[in-house]
């Protein structure tokens, strides 16, 4: 294990160019990202995937929460700035995922360092990534639209007492 969190580690920039070139393939919404908005928070979930591998220690549980907490809180940040953007979706979030892991899988199967146990810590990683990742991408939008709609009642609220008031003068 330690052996693919090393590989992880030397070979990020490399990881992430390729993850970058492939996903503004596959995505369109890629397209319309700078370069640094693009890679955003994945730089620092490949570092936290590195992290866990190199603390697992074939005993525990490889889906206890605490194990991925650095990991939950950079894709919980990667699906709000992707809310942010007026290109993305949640399909798209998530195919960004599955092309960081195919990636990462390719590597590392390239590099003779897969083994049935990094497979299943990648997988729970980038699984957890997915969820939190596409939760607070959907939390966001939610928060935002709610806050539009309550802009706009208010702001129709208070032409419709402007009118109601000037027809009330000219009533009178």
């Amino acid at each position: 294990m330690t052996a693919a969190s090393q590989l992880i580690t030397d070979k990020s920039s490399e990881i992430m160019d390729l993850w970058a070139s492939r996903v503004k393939k596959n995505i369109p919404a890629a397209n319309e990202s700078s370069e640094l908005a693009l890679r955003n928070q994945l730089p620092n979930v490949l570092e936290d995937l590195a992290d866990i591998m190199d603390r697992y220690d074939g005993k525990s549980d490889v889906d206890e929460y605490e194990s991925y907490q650095e990991i939950i809180e950079n894709s919980l940040e990667h699906g709000r700035h992707r809310a942010t953007s007026s290109h993305y979706t949640i399909k798209q979030i998530l195919e960004e995922y599955i092309i960081f892991h195919r990636v990462l899988t390719e590597l590392l199967i390239e590099k003779d360092v897969y083994t049935k146990e990094v497979g299943i810590v990648l997988k729970y990683s980038i699984e957890t990534a997915m969820f939190n990742s596409a939760t607070s991408f959907s939390d966001s939008i939610q928060e935002m639209r709610e806050k539009m709609i309550g802009t706009l009642a208010h702001d129709i609220r208070n032409q419709i007492s402007s009118a109601y008031f000037a027809l009330d003068i000219i009533s009178n």
